[in-house]
């Protein structure tokens, strides 16, 4: 069961990567930005994960999944608090699509392996509900940043 809560506390906020919409016309609004630098940031995001995804099994031989939940969690944060200060097209680049979609992949990656390696008689339950974060993440996290945008006083999609 702990290892479910991990796994959830890790790759759930990550799904937030999938209500990126939210944020288009007040992002473009205040940093100048195109529809198409936008749409670079959000597609090298996704990019950016399945290279994380891809990495990770290299990861297992040098550090613990703990740890590696850890980091990843914390870059992703860090890329996080990098977009939302971001003053132009390059840091929101790096921020959003660079940090915070590389730590999505190796989080995701490592929390579908290590709850594969837990025996269960309900591996294909637990292997579903880790997958079904990243949409819940956006399901939960885009009417919550739509509604921090408008509170903002923001201009909302």
């Amino acid at each position: 069961m702990r290892l479910i809560l991990a796994a959830s506390i890790a790759n759930l906020p990550f799904g937030t990567i999938y209500a990126f919409s939210v944020f288009l016309k007040s992002m473009e609004a205040m940093l100048s930005l195109t529809r198409s630098e936008m749409g670079i940031v959000f597609g090298l995001s996704t990019a950016m994960f399945a290279t994380g995804m891809n990495i990770a099994p290299a990861l297992y031989k040098r550090l613990s999944t703990g740890a590696i939940l850890v980091i990843t969690s914390i870059t992703g944060a860090a890329g996080l608090t990098l977009a939302s200060q971001a003053q132009g097209f390059g840091p929101l680049l790096f921020g959003y699509s660079i940090f915070f979609g590389l730590a999505g992949g190796v989080a995701f990656t490592t929390a579908q392996q290590f709850v594969n390696l837990v025996p269960t008689k309900h591996r294909g339950l637990v292997n579903g509900y880790v997958v079904s974060l990243y949409p819940l993440g956006a399901m939960i996290g885009a009417p919550l940043l739509g509604w921090s945008v408008a509170q903002m006083g923001l201009i909302n999609c």
